[in-house]
């Protein structure tokens, strides 16, 4: 009994939250301690989204936010993948570079904001930019980290094998970067056997 309570509840749960903070969204706003141009009623906020939607505006706005996504993905993440490789597998790169990309990520983003509009102006260049930082520093740490991360064993394992340039990227780095090593001693003994 006390289990189906529990359950119940953990269902319930994460519903808590959200809902009251609607209903103080609601009360405060038609009470008007929030006044209305601060934060419009949700029901005001409920016909715009029907509005937006019946004239299609809305999805416009989503292809153009869903294309800066992506392309900044595809410019921050390629950077990032790139670097974080080079990084990953030369010493003398990691030296010359990471102590500077890891100033610029312990700058915070809303800090670089007056300057990116100082020098890119509000155009998709400044967007690009943005998005492009905050998806380089994740890409460049995991991958960095995922090389820097393998069993040297199995590097010289691999290279006592015959493997070296991609064969040894595409058999022992990269799965060694994503997973355990015993999954890697199969890939490569099947791979080089």
């Amino acid at each position: 009994m006390k289990d189906k309570r529990k359950q119940r509840f953990y269902r319930v749960a994460p519903w808590i939250i959200p809902v009251l903070a609607i209903l103080a969204w609601h009360v405060l706003t038609t009470t008007e301690v929030i006044p209305p141009n601060v934060l419009p009623r949700p029901v005001k906020v409920i016909s715009a989204l029907i509005s937006l939607v019946q004239s299609g505006e809305l999805f416009t706005h989503i292809g153009v936010s869903a294309r800066r996504a992506v392309s900044g993905f595809a410019v921050g993440g390629g950077i990032g993948f790139l670097l974080g490789l080079i990084n990953g597998f030369s010493r003398t790169a990691e030296k010359l570079a990471d102590s500077s990309i890891q100033m610029i990520r312990n700058v915070p983003h809303l800090s670089l904001i007056p300057l990116v509009i100082i020098w890119f102006g509000i155009g998709e260049e400044a967007k690009l930019l943005l998005v492009s930082l905050g998806v380089f520093f994740p890409v460049y740490l995991n991958t960095f980290h995922g090389i820097r991360s393998i069993d040297p064993n199995l590097i010289e394992m691999g290279r006592i094998y015959g493997l070296k340039g991609f064969s040894l990227y595409w058999n022992i780095i990269l799965p060694g970067a994503r997973r355990p090593f015993w999954s890697v001693s199969v890939t490569l003994s099947g791979s080089c056997g």
